[in-house]
C-alpha cells in the first residue's frame, strides 16, 4: 500500500482552551475534550510529529483580571496555571484514545508536572509522544501566542497550527460581513503585516517570522480537517509563510520520502547509516535524480496564488540544493544527521 504524503514533520499545534468547554460555557467538559483529542489523533495517524500548547480561556484568562483591577502578575500566573488543568486534561483524553503523551510545564510540580526540557521534548516527538507544553513561558506578559512561538523555535518545528473558530484568514471578519469576506489560501508574513491582518499577537508573529516559522491558521474541531492539511492540502486553512520557510519544509519533505524510498527493501534497514546518508545526497545532488524526486512530491498542494506555481517551487528548491551543496554546514546534512533514522522508524511502525 502507498503511504500518503506528509507535507509537515513537525508541528505546534495551538488551542484555545475554550475548545475545551463544551456546552457548558465554563471550565473542562469531558466530552469536548474528547472530541478536541480525536482531531489531535488525525495529525499523529498522518506520521506527524505534533507538539500541543492549550490556551486557558475556559478556566481564566490573566489579562482580563489585571484589567479588572488586580496584579498583572498575579493574574498571568493564575492564568499560567490554568493551562496546566488544560495540559493534564487533554493528557487524560489523548490516553484514553490511545495516543501516548506527556506534559512538560514551565512551572514543574513535583508528581504531576515535570520541567520543559528542550533535548528531552524532541526525543519524546521523534519517538511519536504527543508532548503538551504548559504553564507558557513560566513569566507573566507573554501570551500563549507567544509561548507557541518560542516553543516551536526551541523545537525546530515546521509549523505553529493557530485553531480557530474559523477556517483560515480573511479579508474581513466573516462572521460580521460574510459577502466581502474572501479567505487567504497563502499568504505571506509581509502581505500579512501590510494588510494588518490579525493571525498572532505581534510579539508571537514577529518571532515566527524572524526565525522561519510558519504559521498555519484552520478552523479546529471539523473530523478530517486536520488529517488533510498535514498533507499539504489548504482548502480549509491559510498558510503563512516566508519563502525561505515554505522551501525547507518542501526540502525535508522530499529527503524524508527518499528516506522511504530507499528502504523499501527490508535488507536496506541493516546497512550503515552512514551509507545510507550518502544514498540521499547522491540523489539530491544528481540533477536528473533530483528533478525526478521533486517533481513527483511537488503535485500534493494546492494554490490560489499565482506567484507559488509548481514549476517555480521545483526551480527555487534545486537552486537551494545546489547551492547548500557549497556550504561545510549545510541545511541538508542538518536534517539527514538530526536522527532522521530513528524517526523514520517510528513513522514506519504507524503508518
Amino acid at each position: 500500500m502507498a503511504k500518503a504524503k506528509k507535507f509537515f514533520n513537525r508541528v505546534l499545534l495551538k488551542l484555545s482552551g475554550e475548545m475545551l468547554k463544551g456546552k457548558d460555557g465554563f471550565g473542562i467538559d469531558p466530552d469536548a475534550t474528547i472530541e478536541a483529542a480525536k482531531r489531535i489523533k488525525e495529525a499523529v495517524e498522518a506520521g506527524v510529529q505534533t507538539a500541543i500548547i492549550i490556551g486557558a480561556g475556559n478556566i481564566f484568562r490573566g489579562l482580563a483580571g489585571s484589567r479588572r483591577g488586580m496584579d498583572r502578575s498575579c493574574a498571568d500566573n493564575m492564568g499560567m496555571l490554568a493551562t496546566a488543568m488544560n495540559a493534564l486534561a487533554m493528557r487524560d483524553a489523548l490516553e484514553s484514545i490511545g495516543v501516548k503523551a506527556e506534559i512538560q510545564s514551565a512551572f514543574a510540580i513535583s508528581g504531576v508536572l515535570k520541567p520543559f526540557d528542550q533535548r528531552e521534548a524532541v526525543r519524546l516527538l521523534e519517538e511519536g509522544t504527543v508532548v503538551l507544553f504548559a504553564a507558557g513561558t513560566g513569566h507573566p506578559y507573554f501570551t500563549t501566542d507567544t509561548t507557541a512561538a518560542l516553543r516551536a523555535c526551541e523545537i525546530k518545528a515546521d509549523a505553529v497550527f493557530k485553531g480557530t473558530k474559523v477556517d483560515g484568514i480573511y479579508t474581513a471578519d466573516p462572521m460580521k460581513d460574510p459577502t466581502k469576506a474572501k479567505r487567504y489560501e497563502t499568504i505571506t508574513f509581509a502581505e500579512a503585516l501590510s494588510k494588518r491582518l490579525a493571525v498572532m499577537d505581534s510579539t508571537a508573529f514577529s518571532l515566527c517570522q524572524d526565525n522561519n516559522i510558519n504559521i498555519l491558521v484552520f478552523k479546529f474541531g471539523e473530523p478530517g480537517v486536520l488529517g488533510d492539511i498535514m498533507k499539504g492540502d489548504f482548502k480549509a486553512a491559510t498558510l503563512v509563510y516566508t519563502k525561505f520557510s515554505f522551501l525547507l519544509i518542501f526540502l525535508k519533505k522530499i529527503i524524508y520520502n527518499i528516506y522511504d524510498d530507499i528502504n523499501e527493501d527490508k535488507h536496506n534497514k541493516k546497512r550503515n547509516y552512514h551509507s545510507i546518508q550518502d544514498d540521499i545526497k547522491k540523489i539530491l545532488y544528481t540533477p536528473d535524480r533530483q528533478s525526478l524526486y521533486i517533481s513527483q512530491n511537488i503535485d500534493i498542494i494546492n494554490y490560489n496564488n499565482d506567484n507559488l506555481n509548481n514549476q517555480n517551487i521545483i526551480n527555487e528548491i534545486i537552486d537551494l540544493i545546489n547551492k547548500q551543496k557549497q556550504m561545510p554546514d549545510n541545511i541538508i546534512d542538518n536534517i539527514i544527521t538530526g536522527k532522521l533514522v530513528e524517526t523514520k522508524k517510528y513513522i514506519s511502525k504507524s503508518e
